[in-house]
């Protein structure tokens, strides 16, 4: 945190006693109903004292960044306050003076919470279910209702709840045709959103520890994937009922609009609809490798737009979903993660081919990455101008593609040096001598 330590604390505590012993001077003229004329003169002499002590506390102390800003903003609001006052407009002086305090009461408390929040999520990593209460649900609530104190004592401040809770219900698009919104509305729209971004997150974090890494592929990202768009179409739903929207509204504007939208988002909605084609027909699930356009890697995840794929380089590389429909791209982890590469071998003319099988099977024997079942082949590929051509097809787990080919070619190399096999290579024999001597042309010619 910020203020860990008592000397810290001391520091802010002196920094913003000015500002506190200014609102509670302010609080008691609000209780004896100081008159206008009055307030005119007192409101410069509350904000000055606060104005030169806190330059001074800024001065000489060492506080945190966070306390200095604000303490420099309160030498700011004092200024405003002073002339604001002394240009006849006291009430809106007084009012900014008793305003200030609370919100910075109220930003304090809120960057309190949230750094406490952080704090407990750094150190409690594991807890995924309440990290996921505290980030997506509780701190969002804090702030909306830190911000709606502020505004709610704004307005008691002279006792104009009424008005306040009519303007929060004032529908500030009342077109009755077409929809009506007010501000509760938008309130209550932001507050579902947060709890089903909640909800959707717990669900989330429930099925990575219940399956494990297993929840990173196969079919449980393709339907988290849909049930992630589901539950937001859901509340898009929902949101046409809370405005009041009228279907008769929505078909002239998509009407006017269509010819834009139609060039517009052709490929955004082509995307789209190939991603939930990728996701519903399980061609590619978040987890899957592939290889497209020559480019192996891995599947992060198939969003509305694209499919995000890590690469084997480490870079990662978004591919549009109707770019991975329409185009080839193959799919090793669809059936079963195995692939089968192939392995060529020369040998010399006159070697022992039945020891040369031998050997090539001890060889894949005695590898556990190599799989027994399919079963490898060892075939006589070829004859070619200086060796036999041997062709191995090995099955492989996909994950071991990289490390399998070497890890083979090494120990055949080594195997046939023990075992005197010898692995040809071009030579070129160049016999250099002096020309013969040069005869003459017969007479005649």
């Amino acid at each position: 945190g910020i203020r860990t330590d008592r000397i810290t604390m001391k520091r802010c505590l002196w920094l913003y006693a000015p500002l506190i012993a200014q609102h509670l001077a302010g609080i008691l003229l609000c209780t004896l109903l100081v008159p206008y004329m009055q307030l005119i003169l007192i409101t410069p002499l509350l904000n000055l004292p606060v104005i030169i002590a806190t330059v001074v506390l800024l001065i000489r102390m060492k506080c945190p960044v966070i306390d200095r800003i604000f303490g420099w903003l309160t030498v700011i609001a004092g200024v405003i306050n002073m002339i604001l006052a002394m240009s006849g407009l006291a009430y809106i002086a007084f009012t900014l003076m008793l305003f200030w305090f609370i919100a910075v009461a109220g930003i304090q408390t809120g960057i309190s919470i949230t750094i406490q929040i952080r704090n407990y999520t750094a150190d409690n990593s594991r807890n995924r279910i309440m990290i996921c209460l505290l980030l997506t649900l509780l701190m969002p609530l804090a702030w909306l209702v830190i911000i709606g104190s502020m505004i709610y004592w704004t307005a008691g401040l002279y006792s104009q709840q009424d008005m306040l809770l009519h303007i929060l219900e004032l529908k500030f698009i009342p077109e009755e045709k077409l929809l009506q919104i007010s501000a509760i509305d938008l309130i209550t729209a932001v507050v579902v959103a947060m709890f089903l971004r909640f909800i959707i997150a717990t669900i989330r974090h429930l099925i990575s520890i219940i399956y494990g890494e297993k929840a990173e592929m196969g079919l449980i990202p393709t339907f988290l994937t849909l049930g992630n768009y589901l539950a937001w179409g859901c509340y898009v739903i929902f949101l046409l009922i809370l405005f009041n929207v009228q279907p008769n509204s929505i078909l002239v504007v998509l009407g006017g609009m269509s010819m834009g939208v139609g060039f517009g988002l052709k490929e955004i909605v082509e995307n789209f609809i190939s991603g939930v084609i990728l996701l519903a027909g399980k061609q590619l699930r978040p987890g899957d490798i592939i290889e497209f356009n020559g480019i192996w890697g891995k599947v992060r995840k198939v969003s509305v737009r694209a499919t995000v794929v890590d690469t084997d380089d480490n870079a990662v590389i978004t591919f549009p979903n109707s770019q991975v429909l329409s185009k080839d791209f193959r799919n090793w982890t669809l059936n079963r993660s195995i692939i089968r590469e192939e392995i060529n071998i020369g040998v010399a003319y006159g070697s022992d081919l039945k020891e040369v099988y031998r050997l090539l099977d001890e060889v894949l024997n005695n590898n556990h990455k190599v799989m027994k079942r399919p079963q490898w082949d060892i075939l006589l590929s070829n004859f070619d101008d200086s060796q036999l051509t041997l062709t191995l097809r090995v099955w492989m787990n996909v994950l071991h593609r990289h490390h399998l080919g070497s890890e083979l070619r090494l120990a055949i190399y080594n195997t046939f040096a023990a075992n005197g096999i010898v692995i040809p290579f071009p030579q070129m024999d160049v016999h250099v001598g002096l020309p013969p001597p040069q005869q003459p042309f017969p007479a005649g010619l």
